[in-house]
């Protein structure tokens, strides 16, 4: 009895399903970017916030960037 055992095939004893694999590093690649931006954002946000309460305590008035002013002008070009 031992001996049959040992003599067949096992057949397909794992089966690996490339689609689910890819699908679920999608969904992991995309949660972990998604947290990285949202990281990266929130630093900035904090850096700003920062930025402009330690000028108010100064009384310094803060220059919009450059970009931001036509950026700005575009979008209200748009909604004009």
């Amino acid at each position: 009895m031992d001996e049959d055992r040992e003599t067949k095939p096992m057949g397909q004893v794992i089966q690996i399903e490339e689609a689910r694999i890819k699908d679920h590093l999608g969904e992991m690649v995309r949660g972990t970017m998604e947290e990285a931006l949202n990281a990266i954002l929130d630093a900035e946000a904090n850096r700003l916030c920062v930025l402009v309460a330690t000028s108010a305590q100064k009384g310094v008035r803060i220059r919009e960037p450059a970009t931001t002013r036509v950026v700005s002008r575009r979008r209200q070009a748009r909604w004009s």
